[in-house]
């Protein structure tokens, strides 16, 4: 598995069998312990499918059941019928009751792991998880769990996926100033309503209070206007005590902080990037 992670595989799948030879209660407890050390492990990229043990024709454990302390409760014919959904075993330890409710709860664990885990999956790995979506159509649990809970980072890095020349991430490093601020900013986020803060009217994004200055750095920062061109429209009203290297300093560190939230993404200028753009083009 972290050869898996570190060669970047997309997406990696494997079966574990609840209920089979030699099942007990220490040996279903062993089972989810490894298959969270594997999710911790493999964040953003292994699924764990968890099957009920089948029976198939002509193999050692159909045989000779008992050898492997099981008990087969169906015929043939009813097999196909049952084992999908419900166990057709039960062990010398654990009723096929018992093997059922294992199952569901080790699901809901896996379920629970993943979303304690999604958001410590690497950038590249989450590139490599929409790229899968975007390329084969192929959406993973993973995938469902970043695009159905956060609207926000599904559309952040779908942006990644679909464009990813033209996409920038400011914690890449290797970016000076001048050219952070020639880079075009995008809202993945909604504009929010006004929310009352001690008496004032401040913007609110999931619980966060943005400050005057961070309101009007989001609203600017449909699409179409650079940096450069967000610090000469706000400079008037929040920098005018600071000097140009300073403002540009302190937007830049307001810009990171929504980026660590996936709140904006980050375009290379194009070539009318520096063309004077008007507030009233922008809707603001």
């Amino acid at each position: 598995m972290e050869l898996c992670a570190e060669s970047m595989v997309p997406q990696v799948y494997c079966n574990i069998i609840v209920g089979g030879a030699l099942e007990s209660e220490l040996t279903l407890k062993q089972s989810a312990a490894f298959a969270a050390r594997l999710l911790e492990k493999g964040a953003g990229m292994l699924e764990i499918a968890l099957t009920y043990f089948t029976p198939y024709p002509c193999t050692p454990m159909t045989d000779k059941p008992e050898e492997y302390e099981m008990r087969i409760l169906y015929a043939n014919n009813e097999i196909v019928r049952f084992a999908a959904d419900y166990p057709v075993v039960e062990t010398f330890s654990l009723s096929s009751d018992r093997i059922h409710s294992a199952r569901q709860n080790m699901a809901k664990m896996l379920q629970r792991k993943m979303l304690s885990l999604k958001d410590n999956i690497s950038h590249d790995q989450m590139r490599a998880l929409f790229n899968l979506t975007l390329l084969y159509g192929k959406q993973s649990e993973w995938y469902r769990i970043i695009a159905f809970s956060d609207d926000h980072k599904r559309l952040y890095w779908a942006r990644h996926a679909y464009c990813p020349d033209m996409m920038v991430r400011l914690d890449e490093g290797g970016l000076k100033i001048k050219d952070i601020l020639q880079l075009t900013p995008f809202r993945t986020v909604a504009l929010p309503v006004y929310s009352d803060c001690r008496g004032e009217r401040r913007m609110s994004i999931h619980g966060y209070n943005l400050s005057a200055l961070e309101s009007g750095v989001l609203k600017y920062s449909a699409g179409q206007l650079s940096i450069r061109q967000i610090m000469h429209y706000l400079a008037p009203v929040f920098g005018k005590n600071m000097k140009g290297s300073e403002f540009a300093e302190k937007l830049i560190g307001i810009f990171e902080s929504f980026e660590r939230r996936y709140w904006v993404t980050f375009s290379r200028p194009l070539a009318f990037a520096d063309i004077p753009a008007r507030s009233e083009d922008v809707g603001v």
